[in-house]
């Protein structure tokens, strides 16, 4: 949920050598095509080191053969892949390059006719795509530790399945909407002991060493900038800059839920103070219903996206990522997470919505359920951790290698 430091520019998309070239040339160095920004030789090398091989490719100007050598980290798995110049030229129209594999075939040639042991490796296909994320519930267990510490401070006896909706006072315990926006100034300054979610750190650098240079775009304000780089450095190692060894390029703030919880005094007893609460809580309720209506959390987040130039969105909130994948051109998104409150869509287009759960439940009312659209043709796909999260783009980048 939540921004600027600095913004990089438009990513290019790299392109797999191309096999017919090579085979014309009889030179492969002039050929093969090495991420953004690296000369042949050190893109040689921190390709292979960063795909988990060692070894290079050769290539023999006096006879034409392109030897590609790879060498893993196991000692005992070794093999030479060697395609001659004549080989590659008689079938260069057939020659495919699959990247799925990385695998060089060479339609009509068998290596294993020829007596040549290889052994298949994927290779990790590198762009620099740019990946943005939320931070609450996407990096950090919030909702978790605003829960515990909503039973210590309130005596409620709260899980995270009575959060069937990412609006407070919708669920239970929570009181009406002027009760919670209470609450939420205090309860929201707990994030040095909030937890991280499991593997987060560790996912995030995959992604950056695959290519993909990562921003944060939260819905927290500015104010939170240095508690969030503080809490990052001290759950997972991670940096924001520029630098080699940075894992976040850039963290963006939206500030947009302030209007949302509006600092109040405390409600009183006398009938004047009651007028006065009531009149408050149907002001904070259209507040909310405006806010969701026109998708003002996730219209503010996708003004960052487009600056930002990102190709890729991973939240826990649907309200947020609705007008970001509706949006023309759209950005394909990831729904993070099997909370209660992404269980279904969400909003307040019906007056049943509208009630806080002590209404609610007076009338014996449910909160009404609608299904989030997910799958390619809606640009959404949900993923219920980070471990899925990077399968997840592993494929969408191999899809991209292939024109898919």
């Amino acid at each position: 949920m939540s921004p600027p430091v600095t913004a990089s520019g438009v990513p290019d998309t790299p392109t797999t050598p191309d096999v017919s070239n090579i085979a014309i040339k009889g030179s492969v160095m002039d050929h093969v095509l090495f991420p953004k920004g690296m000369k042949h030789e050190q893109g040689r090398s921190n390709l292979w080191e960063r795909s988990g091989l060692q070894g290079g490719l050769r290539s023999n100007a006096r006879d034409g053969t392109l030897t590609l050598t790879t060498h893993e980290v196991i000692p005992e798995h070794e093999g030479e892949l060697e395609l001659t110049d004549s080989a590659l030229s008689t079938k260069a129209n057939e020659a495919s390059f699959d990247g799925k594999r990385g695998e060089v075939k060479s339609q009509g040639e068998s290596l294993a006719e020829k007596g040549t042991e290889t052994r298949s490796k994927e290779v990790p296909i590198y762009n620099d795509r740019i990946i943005a994320i939320d931070f609450d519930d996407v990096c950090t267990q919030n909702m978790l530790a605003i829960i515990t510490e909503h039973n210590e401070k309130y005596g409620t006896d709260l899980t995270m399945d009575d959060l069937e909706t990412y609006v407070f006072w919708q669920n239970r315990g929570w009181g009406s909407p002027a009760d919670v926006s209470r609450k939420v100034k205090t309860l929201n300054q707990i994030l040095p002991q909030t937890l991280p979610i499991p593997g987060f750190a560790e996912a995030l650098r995959t992604l950056r060493s695959l290519g993909h240079p990562i921003h944060i775009v939260t819905s927290r304000p500015e104010a939170d900038r240095q508690v969030v780089s503080e809490w990052l450095m001290t759950h997972g190692g991670i940096t924001i800059g520029n630098a080699a060894d940075d894992v976040i390029a850039a963290a963006w703030f939206t500030g947009i839920y302030s209007s949302a919880y509006p600092a109040l005094e405390d409600k009183g007893d006398t009938e004047s103070a009651k007028a006065r609460e009531e009149e408050l809580n149907s002001r904070l309720k259209e507040i909310w219903k405006e806010g969701a209506d026109e998708g003002k959390s996730g219209l503010a987040k996708l003004e960052i996206l487009r600056k930002i130039s990102a190709s890729l969105f991973i939240d826990d909130h649907h309200g947020n990522l609705e007008p970001i994948v509706n949006a023309t051109p759209s950005i394909p998104c990831l729904l993070f997470g099997s909370y209660g409150w992404n269980r279904a869509s969400s909003g307040f287009s019906s007056p049943v919505a509208m009630m806080d759960y002590d209404q609610r439940i007076a009338m014996g009312l449910p909160l009404p359920f609608e299904e989030i659209p997910e799958g390619r043709d809606h640009r959404l796909h949900r993923t219920k951790d980070w471990d899925d999260v990077v399968r997840w783009v592993k494929q969408w980048d191999r899809e991209a290698a292939s024109g898919v």
